[in-house]
């Protein structure tokens, strides 16, 4: 469930961890067995091992090993969420401050908070996307799926990651030690030099947090708003992500999406993908008697 692109630990370095700590180094070759070690160290936790490192107090080893059987089902991005295929109006403000932060300038923090399907996910995805192109560490955390993560999974992350983009807060309001966690990561990412970008669907105030450290914490830095697709935008919006696939949408065509199915845009931009795929296979145009062939026998009528 965490996604970032890492760096390899070396036999010589493993041998070291042996050496210096013979039960962690024996845990690190069972995890490497198991888990295919070198791919899922990808995906890994800072952790010092600083009472077994035979006085050593300064190596920092890419550790945290009951974490591994989670990071080895990392969650995928999605290679299709770009900044470029981002309709952007009404939002490029958001967007701009987002690719600052992505190459490692502008602010430190920043809140994003919008509605569902707004495309807040979209653009963490899009953060994670150009830094590491720019060859930068990012790691993307969704806290939707917050119970098959430990709040451990923080610790460290500002030592080994450019920025964090922490999405769906909203998840974990009420829920003590994932609030206190929070809380604690904040402060030390103030004292590094990472960026933290976190989203949710409301802004900081309204969230139904209980910790009121924690929310103070979210009013450091950026406070951005993204804004939902009017129907003539989600139409552009629509266009931009067929032209982004090699797909030419009609408006006739897009209208009818619109107007037959759900206008949520997570759904439509689902629409699509599937309408791609049967359209690669089949060597045909977007019509709308080749959408009603391919889409009304799978989905009801949603207005």
């Amino acid at each position: 469930m965490l996604r970032g692109n890492g760096v390899k630990l070396g036999d010589n370095f493993l041998y070291k961890i042996k050496t210096c700590c013979p039960r962690a180094g024996a845990q690190v070759v069972k995890a490497r067995e198991e888990y295919d070690f070198l791919k899922v160290c990808r995906n890994y936790i800072l952790c010092r091992l600083d009472s077994h490192l035979r006085g050593n107090d300064d190596l920092i080893i890419f550790m945290r090993i009951k974490m591994l059987q989670q990071l080895s089902l990392s969650l995928r991005l999605r290679d299709e969420a770009k900044f470029s295929n981002f309709y952007q109006q009404n939002n490029e403000q958001v967007v701009r401050s987002l690719q600052e932060m992505a190459a490692g300038n502008g602010e430190q923090f920043i809140y994003l908070w919008g509605a569902a399907s707004s495309g807040r996910t979209h653009l963490l995805h899009a953060v994670c996307a150009q830094a590491n192109e720019l060859h930068r560490q990012a790691v993307y955390i969704p806290l939707g799926d917050f119970t098959q993560l430990q709040a451990e999974i923080l610790e460290g992350l500002e030592h080994t990651a450019d920025i964090i983009c922490i999405d769906d807060i909203q998840s974990i309001a009420t829920h003590s030690e994932w609030e206190q966690a929070l809380f604690h990561f904040y402060n030390r990412v103030r004292q590094s030099n990472s960026k933290l970008i976190i989203t949710g669907n409301t802004p900081p105030a309204q969230l139904a947090i209980k910790l009121p450290d924690l929310l103070s914490r979210l009013a450091w830095g950026l406070c951005l708003t993204v804004h939902s697709l009017k129907d003539e935008e989600k139409l552009s919006a629509l266009q931009l992500r067929a032209q982004c696939r090699g797909l030419k949408l009609s408006e006739a065509v897009g209208r009818f999406l619109l107007n037959r199915y759900s206008r949520d845009m997570s759904a439509l931009f689902n629409v699509l993908e599937e309408l791609d795929s049967h359209a690669l296979v089949a060597q045909r145009a977007l019509t709308i008697p080749f959408v009603k062939e391919v889409l009304e026998p799978k989905h009801s009528h949603s207005r």
